[in-house]
């Protein structure tokens, strides 16, 4: 039993579930699971591609960005099960550009602003991935620089009235009846700005207990367990990069 042959009958949620109590109970050595399933991906991918220095470009996008980027976060437990979804995504992204230029009768070096409009009009699914990809070509001198569109922020739902925020921020603050791990990732949330996607990735590290003193870490900075007279009093949610 190993990895690679789990690999070649990957059922989805089956295998991983075969997987995790393989490695659980000593079978299997620990994987990087997230950046495993990226070298999958990147493979399959790239069997869409002739041979030609365009598709070696790919294949260095996908190694020395993505995997590495990929693979330092899931070592440091900063990965969700979806990091491993988006960095293929943005590996076809660049896929998809590469099959569509030399149909037109270009490369990615020849590739100009008004040619790579026309592949936007064509492929609006993969414009906003594209850009780890157009910045990393770009920066080797792979492609001339390209203006990129910006990413529109998604708003699911409007904004909290000031004073349902506040009473919400009250509650989680004082209420026993709620589960103390929902009332730590609601405050996080309402007062400091943090999305679920950090908290999920939050470990113990990121906090730190001196004596009376509670410290934890969002982004690079550690903040000082202060927030509930501020809350309290009504200020607006602090947000951490």
């Amino acid at each position: 039993m190993s990895h690679d042959a789990l690999d070649t009958v990957e059922r989805g949620k089956t295998t991983a579930h075969l997987r995790a109590a393989l490695v659980a109970h000593g079978v299997l050595a620990p994987r990087a699971e997230q950046t495993a399933a990226l070298d999958r991906a990147t493979e399959r991918a790239l069997t869409r591609l002739p041979d030609s220095e365009d598709r070696a470009h790919v294949r260095a996008f996908a190694a020395w960005q993505l995997r590495h980027h990929l693979l330092r976060r899931e070592r440091r437990g900063q990965t969700t099960r979806s990091s491993g979804r988006f960095a293929g995504q943005r590996m076809r992204a660049a896929v998809e550009l590469v099959i569509w230029t030399p149909s037109h009768g270009l490369t990615l070096k020849t590739l100009g602003q008004h040619e790579f409009e026309r592949w936007r009009s064509e492929r609006s699914s993969a414009t906003l991935r594209i850009a780890p990809f157009i910045g990393w070509a770009t920066r080797g001198g792979l492609m001339a620089p390209l203006a990129l569109p910006l990413a529109q922020p998604r708003r699911h739902t409007s904004q909290l009235p000031h004073e349902e925020r506040i009473a919400t921020i009250r509650r989680l603050l004082h209420d026993d009846s709620l589960d103390l791990r929902d009332r730590v990732a609601g405050c996080l949330v309402m007062i400091f700005g943090q999305p679920l996607t950090r908290i999920l990735a939050m470990t113990t590290e990121d906090v730190n207990v001196t004596g009376q003193r509670v410290t934890i870490r969002l982004g690079r900075e550690r903040l000082a367990e202060a927030s509930r007279a501020a809350a309290c009093s009504g200020f607006s949610p602090i947000s951490t990069a």
